[in-house]
């Protein structure tokens, strides 16, 4: 048997597992037990999973507060033993992972009692697991006790159930299974044993610090099994008083001693202890922002050239959905629009039934699979994501999912990795505001996961608040959020282009702004969508342009444009909607499909349909890949900012002995997320297929670069001791010797450890011919001693041989397969993530200076040639240079090792510049035309008291604004605009040299443009242009504070 550790969650209930001891002496044996006991809520950790038991509807429960199961409360029972219990209010259907064999007798024992103000009703059986009826959710019932007409009682009584296998041979070999419907019912003492001849029988001993009962399944005592039976283990972090401590490996005799979750064969008598070490102390940071890659279709992420300083006070949020699998009326087989239309003797699902859009590249989930949320956590984390809404605006909360979550983050958290916080994004009922509160805000449960807005918790409720309590009301910050909101404190969710904006205080200055990878069938706006309209579609209603991210791109100009304080985005992981058959009462009014209108008797989705009419950005299995995922983390790159690029310390000869001393010195580090190869065992949608994944073997944590005027050296640090180097695809080494993704197999083009010599040796490889791996004539030296490995390579082999070297690379560790850059996102563990690389450039080493910048954009700067103090450490005080100034300019001039950083050189020369403070235009830099010219005005400013705004102008007119420049180096155009017009009409267009750079139209706030000029003679030309018809807002535009400079 395969006894996976489990937990009735239901509703609020935490279920935990008590020690089991079987009878010396006799023939019974546990298959499970949940006593429900458990530290009190807040203080221990929430579980997925009751001992022992597999849930199909694990997340069907009641939208109820834990605050009712206060024992003083009249309607609830005392716990039968110990202090806590369960409560059911819906189907709980469970396989056991045990097959039935002959003669053995199977006994399902539980208290039950009344919970709540309604009468409780039960049905309770033992039954088995036929696959052939799969889904039905009426199981084969073998024995069975039911309470279906007399109400319980507050007083817990005794269900007892059994069945002799032998009386029903025609079972034999069939998976067990328990069925249980309850209404308002209280559980306590669930406990299934089955007899095994004594012979069988075999004890495990389970070990653990103090303060691990709670948090190891099994806790620690001792268990009867049936000798053969695989157990499952999970063991999870402690806090007591304060202190928490994290899984670090099991000792004993099993396969995988360093997963958590993890299982024993119990062919004899064993003793399995779990040991557990501090949690990280320190943020374990992997400057994700600073790795270098590209999407499928070739499109670099960009780096701090283009995004520049990280901007604080910019956040992204997104949603998150827990409603995959979690329900009973989702148990079924998956069905999937996507390749229905691609198949059509494949038939549609029946009416109402959930149907995806097209398969997540984890394969059809379930919302409590935690090895999903790890990588997604991860991924979003790596992506710049600062929080996530969790998705509740179907009223319900989900809470055995979204409290997984939290663990997950917490887990990751105390590895060192920097998580997303969280908040709740809430329908319009109340109901999720009081019970999110309830069992979560006011018990403190996961406090320091909580994203905060002013000072408080943000929650983000579909409509409006006033009704709330006053304790709610003062609790939260609130901002309202659904589609195509505006206005003040109404954040939009999923918007049309272009997209408008929410603002808190001020009107012209935006709070938040949505941006989206599509919209629905219903309105025939799908991912490819763009400048106005929707491609025709083919026979499988797609447009063979669903994969650019063209909708998504246009949402994120609008966005970059409006330039919020936060964007917003709304789906991530929807992933599906119900089919309806048209007419639908559901959607009174809803009459088109596809931009038809539909007729009589059609299958339509209200919500995501196919690959183009879908706006997940969760990579998909085939299809567009992760191609929308890298284009949401270029484009966060584009608004938050990034870091500067990893900076090389000197050149330094490395011994390849085994002792590591000297890497100590080498710098930087580039690091990978700790913990992030673990295993997976769970069911997938519907049960229908289990997805297993036991690949994560060396965990990568950090590796270093250093070389000398002969070779390169490497240098990877994994959490535990590597393991064996005769195991297959072990510590590969992919390097993009030219920084180019054009050349190579996905822009790599040598390939370390492919085959390993022995303990000492190893080889290198080439890509040949565009589709193999081939040998170099070369031995490649390293060596290993525990969890650290280093290894040399010449030089000259992949052509390193200039003064300068600069190269990318990667790391991955037990891939399935060659050839498929999928495999470093699903097998394995891969160093950095995915597509994404490090970047090693010594071009970036001695820049060995400290600068101060000052207000009059004039930089002194102390050399020390003696120290490494990389530019990109340096304190910088004052803000106007960097207005003008990146550090990545500044890095330009001391790419040569060997150039002159005196201060003289570095001073800035300005080519023009007004602030307009002097109250009038400079008629030797400034010409003005058109039917009405700009002018110097008070009215609006984006700083100081003065700004330049257009002349009055009536339809079809125009007002110019000209400023001509010679500059003699690459410079740098800023200034600030805004805009107040009729949106689409009016228009407020900049060029260069009659190329038009940039268009603005509506109501928006100041904002800044920045533009780099070669050298050469410019004229800068502004443009307020009236449409023929029509007049809104300000009709004006306004400009300020230009600048044109350039480093001396």
């Amino acid at each position: 048997m395969k006894n996976k550790s489990f937990f009735i969650l239901v509703f609020m209930s935490l279920v935990a597992v008590s020690a089991v001891f079987a009878e010396i002496g006799t023939v019974s044996v546990h298959l499970s037990n949940a006593g429900f006991e458990i530290p009190a809520l807040g203080e221990g950790q929430w579980f997925k999973h009751v001992y022992g038991w597999e849930s199909a509807f694990s997340d069907y429960l009641n939208d109820r507060c834990p605050e009712v199961r206060n024992p003083a409360t009249s309607a609830v029972p005392q716990s039968a033993e110990g202090k806590n219990y369960g409560w059911l209010n819906g189907i709980q259907l469970f396989q056991i992972p045990d097959v039935i064999k002959a003669g053995r007798v199977y006994k399902l024992s539980a208290d039950i009692a009344k919970y709540g103000s309604l009468s409780g009703v039960y049905r309770i059986l033992i039954g088995i697991y036929d696959p052939n009826r799969k889904y039905e959710t009426s199981p084969i019932a073998i024995s069975e006790a039911t309470h279906l007409t007399n109400p319980l009682t507050s007083s817990w009584q005794r269900v007892t159930l059994e069945f002799d296998s032998s009386q029903y041979p025609q079972w034999v070999g069939y998976q067990l299974l328990v069925y249980i419907w309850a209404n308002q019912c209280a559980v306590d003492n669930l406990c299934l044993t089955k007899t095994v001849e004594i012979q069988d029988v075999v004890y495990l001993t389970i070990e653990g610090p103090q303060g691990s009962e709670g948090n190891l399944d099994p806790a620690p005592g001792v268990y009867a099994f049936e000798r053969g039976d695989e157990i499952k283990l999970t063991a999870r972090r402690i806090e007591n008083s304060g202190s928490v401590t994290v899984f670090d490996s099991w000792q004993g005799e099993l396969e995988f001693p360093y997963q958590p979750e993890t299982t024993v064969v119990m062919d004899e008598n064993k003793t399995i202890t779990a040991m557990y070490a501090p949690a990280d102390s320190q943020p374990w940071d992997v400057k994700a922002d600073t790795w270098v890659g590209r999407d499928a279709l070739g499109r670099e992420l960009p780096g701090y050239a283009e995004c520049g300083p990280i901007r604080p006070d910019r956040k992204f949020i997104s949603a998150y959905a827990f409603w995959l699998g979690t329900s009973p009326g989702m148990f079924h087989e998956p069905y999937d629009v996507t390749k229905i239309l691609a198949n059509p003797s494949k038939p549609w699902g029946p009416q109402y039934t959930f149907h995806f859009w097209g398969e997540p590249e984890l394969g059809y989930y379930k919302s409590v699979d935690d090895y999903v949320m790890r990588k997604n956590i991860l991924m979003l984390d790596a992506a710049g994501v600062d929080a996530m809404a969790f998705e509740c605006t179907n009223a319900k909360t989900y809470p055995q999912s979204n409290m997984i979550m939290c663990e997950v983050m917490e887990e990751l958290q105390n590895s060192g990795s920097r998580v997303p916080k969280m908040c709740f994004w809430s329908n319009p009922s109340y109901q999720v505001e009081q019970a999110v509160y309830l069992y979560f805000y006011s018990r403190g449960l996961y406090s320091d996961l909580w994203f905060y807005l002013d000072g408080k918790p943000l929650i983000l409720p579909v409509g409006d608040w006033s009704g709330l309590n006053a304790t709610l009301k003062n609790y939260f910050t609130f901002r309202q959020c659904w589609s195509q909101y505006d206005g003040q404190d109404r954040w939009q969710s999923n918007d049309y282009s272009p997209q408008d904006y929410a603002w808190h205080l001020n009107q012209f200055k935006p709070e938040e702004t949505s941006v989206g990878a599509g919209r629905h069938a219903t309105t025939n706006i799908g991912r490819s969508y763009h400048n106005g309209s929707q491609p025709p579609i083919n026979e499988y209603h797609l447009t063979g342009t669903e994969h650019l991210g063209l909708f998504f791109e246009e949402q994120w100009n609008r966005a970059l444009n409006i330039d919020a304080n936060f964007i917003f985005l709304s789906t991530w992981n929807e992933w599906g909607s119900f089919r309806y058959i048209w007419p639908e009462p559901v959607w009174p009014g809803l009459d088109y499909f596809l931009g038809k209108h539909m007729v009589e008797g059609q299958t339509f989705f209200g919500d995501d349909y196919n690959q183009e009419y879908s706006r997940d950005i969760e990579p998909m299995k085939g299809g567009h890949t992760d191609n929308y995922y890298y284009q949401m983390v270029a484009n966060i790159r584009r608004y938050k900012g990034v870091r500067p690029p990893e900076t090389p310390g000197v050149p330094m000869n490395i011994l390849i002995d085994g002792d590591f001393e000297q890497w100590k010195n080498v710098k930087p580090e580039y690091r990978d997320y700790k913990r992030d190869n673990l295993h997976r065992n769970e069911f997938g949608w519907g049960d229908f297929t289990r997805y297993i994944n036991t690949t994560g073997r060396n965990d990568f944590v950090l590796s270093k670069v250093s070389f000398d005027a002969e070779n390169i050296y490497f240098y990877v640090q994994t959490l535990h001791p590597i393991s064996n180097y005769s195991d297959p695809n072990w510590m590969l080494l992919f390097i993009d010797s030219d920084q180019n993704s054009q050349t190579g197999w996905e822009g790599f083009d040598y390939l370390i450890n492919a085959e390993v010599i022995d303990n000492s040796r190893t080889t290198i490889k080439t890509f040949a011919d565009g589709q193999v791996w081939q040998d170099i004539d070369a031995e490649i030296a390293y060596a290993l001693t525990g969890n650290e490995m280093e290894i040399k390579i010449p030089r000259q082999i992949f052509g390193q041989n200039n003064e300068i070297v600069a190269f990318d690379f990667h790391w991955a560790d037990n891939i399935q397969k060659h050839f498929d850059i999928i495999e470093f996102s699903i097998n394995g563990d891969s160093a950095p993530d995915r597509r994404l690389n490090y970047r090693f450039d010594s071009s970036l080493r001695d820049l060995a200076c400290q600068m101060l910048v000052q207000s009059d954009n004039n930089i002194r700067m102390d050399i020390d040639g003696n120290c490494l103090i990389d530019i990109f450490d340096m304190e910088l005080f004052g803000e106007q240079w960097l207005e003008n100034y990146s550090f990545y300019d500044f890095a330009e001039f001391a790419r040569d090792w060997n150039k002159d950083l005196t201060p003289d050189r570095i001073t800035s020369i300005i080519y023009a510049q007004d602030d307009f403070e002097t109250g009038q235009l400079n008629p030797a830099v400034w010409t003005s035309s058109g039917n009405a010219v700009w002018s110097i005005t008070t009215d609006e400013s984006q700083s100081g008291q003065y700004s330049c705004k257009s002349g009055v102008i009536e339809n079809n007119q125009i007002s110019i604004l000209d400023l001509s420049v010679i500059v003699e180096k690459e410079s740098v155009l800023n200034f600030n605009y805004r805009i107040s017009s009729e949106l689409n009409k009016d228009w407020l267009r900049f060029y260069i040299n009659s190329s038009e750079k940039g268009a603005w139209s509506g109501q928006n706030p100041w904002m800044r443009k920045k533009y780099y000029l070669a050298p050469g003679q410019y004229t800068l030309r502004w443009t307020y242009i009236k449409s023929s018809t029509g007049k809104a807002n300000s009709d004006c535009a306004w400009i300020d504070n230009i600048s044109v400079s350039a480093f001396k």
